[in-house]
């Protein structure tokens, strides 16, 4: 039972309540399409229209946002997939991303164009705790609202949130948006309107509760559409002030003998914008060219704008925003416009990225500069030279201008030449470099070095050479060098250049020529060969260690004169005459007598010159090492 307090609030209600407004707030949300009162299909007022949110980046955290600004607790689950239906809206936004202390889903992060999304991408909730009345309040109203929240219907100001108001209405079975049967919400269902006492001014209370205006045609006799459900209203009867139906005069809700076949309808007469934004500046194709191998291009352009009838326009969705990163090849860039009334516009162009060599060519092997020397008095000398070459990233570069051509005659002293390399696309570079042509002078240098070529596997190697000798008077003459031997040149060809010149007339006398590093055309195989010498070197060491090793074996087990047997008991004598085998003996040592023995496998032979002092000589003989075998 309501207390004092209550009634004097509901009075303040009823004295108050055409001043509150009964228009959708931005960010307003509400829940379609589920079983129960707090789950359903998402959907948002924002620009005007109710529509949907695309299920980008939709998670429990961005869910239990929607269930905390419905009043509907702080737990959510998400749907994704139009897990409760697409519904029939527009998809106004995209890339919800919240924190999960947000208030109102407005204050996420987001993207408001939703431009790629379907219809099948709609995301959905469920929340955990039942629902309860709450206000959707804002501006002056707010405290008004708040105090009132446990009142059941202040026009649109409190409503449980996420369904339909008691008393809501919906035109439905006409052509267009602004004409059908009258339903009306009630005791959680939808129902009709009895045609009992129906006219336009009653038919205008239902435009001006839907915000079509205030001018309309009553239609009765299910003139769209017999109905079905209960038949809540009848006796309708208006004057013309109200804001709502239920407001009018009428015979109480259900309280009528009336059946489908009387259902009242209407046509809603204000003028309704049906005309598209009218796009300005929407931008040409673009188109831009960028460096071969690059893979693509930012790429920015000044926005288009819409007006409209309505006096408003707004950018609905945009594929791609100015400054963006484009890959190569043709992309097409998308805007869509849209008005109050759901009226679009579109407004496309491609934008095209394309590879074109934008970069100069460059010149190669440029000479360091030619030096040639004459005779006293001549005039010139015909001078030669190899020609540089052009490098272009395209892979096509030519000579297109030269000064001089190799084997020219060119007078003493310093001449420029100049050559221009042009690529396919136009581009050029110019390089140049001095042929210098000098007097001999009364000395000379000698020994020149002659050009030569060094093969490397590495990108540089050392070079030497014999410098030059020269005879000067240093109180006449300086000598010079452009590098000196044992430097490091790197891969291709480097000019090296000796010159005496004289202090006074600067005269010079020149000795140059050409040091050439090139890259080995197989490394691996140089080391290869490498390899294989040293292998034979270290077995031909191993091999020499064991013949040392053996012969120091054999003298070690050699037996000495007290391992001989006694006497003569197991030696054999042989008188060797050498005058046999061209051999002179020692007059003073006599004839050398061989003897032999064996000890274990081994046989040993004793040499013993008589007529004198005797010398003897151990020698292992074995087969194994191809001696004769004394018998």
């Amino acid at each position: 039972m309501m207390n004092g307090v209550s009634y004097i609030l509901i009075a303040i209600v009823a004295a108050t309540r055409e001043f509150v407004s009964t228009q959708d707030q931005p960010g307003d949300l509400r829940l379609l399409g589920g079983n129960t009162t707090t789950e359903g299909r998402v959907e948002i007022f924002f620009n005007n229209m109710w529509g949907t949110i695309c299920d980008d980046g939709w998670d429990d955290t961005d869910a239990s946002v929607v269930c905390r600004q419905l009043g509907f607790g702080d737990n959510g689950t998400a749907f994704s997939d139009a897990y409760f239906d697409s519904g029939s809206g527009r998809i106004l936004l995209t890339g919800i991303a919240c924190g999960g202390n947000e208030t109102q889903l407005l204050d996420c992060p987001r993207s408001d164009s939703a431009f790629s999304c379907r219809k099948e991408d709609v995301v959905g909730v469920k929340c955990d705790q039942p629902g309860i009345w709450r206000t959707n309040c804002s501006g002056d109203w707010y405290f008004y609202c708040l105090t009132l929240s446990w009142v059941l219907a202040v026009d649109r100001t409190v409503y449980p949130t996420g369904r339909e108001l008691d008393g809501d209405l919906r035109l439905v079975g006409g052509t267009f948006t602004t004409e059908g049967r009258v339903e009306v919400f009630h005791d959680n269902t939808w129902g009709t309107v009895c045609d009992d006492g129906w006219d336009d001014t009653g038919a205008g209370v239902v435009c001006r509760q839907l915000g079509l205006g205030d001018v309309a045609t009553a239609f009765p006799n299910a003139h769209y559409g017999a109905g079905s459900g209960p038949i809540w209203l009848s006796g309708i009867a208006c004057d013309g002030t109200e804001i709502r139906l239920e407001e009018c005069s009428n015979g109480g809700w259900g309280s009528n003998g009336c059946d489908h076949g009387d259902d009242a309808s209407v046509r809603c007469l204000s003028p309704v914008d049906t005309t598209a934004p009218v796009i300005t500046g929407c931008p040409d194709s673009i188109v831009r060219t960028v460096e071969l191998g690059s893979p693509g291009s930012i790429v920015s352009w000044r926005e288009p704008v819409a007006v409209d009838d309505s006096g408003r326009a707004f950018i609905l969705s945009r594929s791609h925003a100015p400054g963006g990163y484009f890959p190569m090849g043709k992309t097409t860039v998308g805007y869509i416009f849209a008005d109050a009334s759901g009226n679009e516009g579109t407004c496309t162009f491609t934008v095209t990225i394309t590879a074109a060599d934008t970069t100069p060519p460059t010149c190669e092997n440029v000479p360091q500069g030619v030096f040639e020397t004459v005779d006293q008095g001549a005039s010139g000398a015909v001078v030669s030279w190899t020609e540089p070459s052009c490098d272009d990233l395209s892979g096509t570069a030519n000579i297109t201008m030269r000064s001089h051509l190799p084997a020219t005659f060119f007078v003493v002293g310093v001449t420029t030449v100049t050559y221009t390399c042009t690529d396919a696309s136009g581009d050029s570079e110019m390089c140049q470099f001095n042929v210098t042509v000098n007097e001999r002078l009364t000395t000379s240098i000698e020994f020149c070095p002659e050009s030569t070529t060094v093969i490397t596997c590495n990108d540089e190697e050392s070079v030497s050479w014999d410098t030059p000798m020269s005879f000067t008077d240093g109180m006449r003459f300086s000598v010079e060098s452009s590098h000196i031997s044992g430097e490091f040149f790197q891969l291709g060809t480097t000019t090296v250049f000796y010159s005496v010149r004289e202090k006074q007339s600067g005269r010079a006398e020149v000795c140059n020529f050409r040091i050439t590093v090139k890259k080995a055309n197989s490394c691996t195989a140089t080391l290869y060969i490498y390899i294989a010498i040293a292998a034979s070197v270290i077995i031909l060491i191993i091999i020499l260690l064991l013949v040392i090793l053996k012969v120091r074996h054999g003298k070690k087990d050699n037996p000495s004169a007290g391992d001989q047997p006694a006497g003569n008991q197991g030696i054999q004598m042989q008188s060797v005459d050498h005058a046999d085998d061209g051999l002179t003996n020692n007059p003073a040592t006599g004839i050398p007598q061989t003897y032999t023995t064996t000890v274990g496998s081994e046989k040993y032979a004793r040499e013993i010159y008589t007529g004198g002092s005797s010398s003897s000589i151990y020698q292992t003989i074995d087969e194994g090492i191809g001696y004769e075998t004394v018998e």
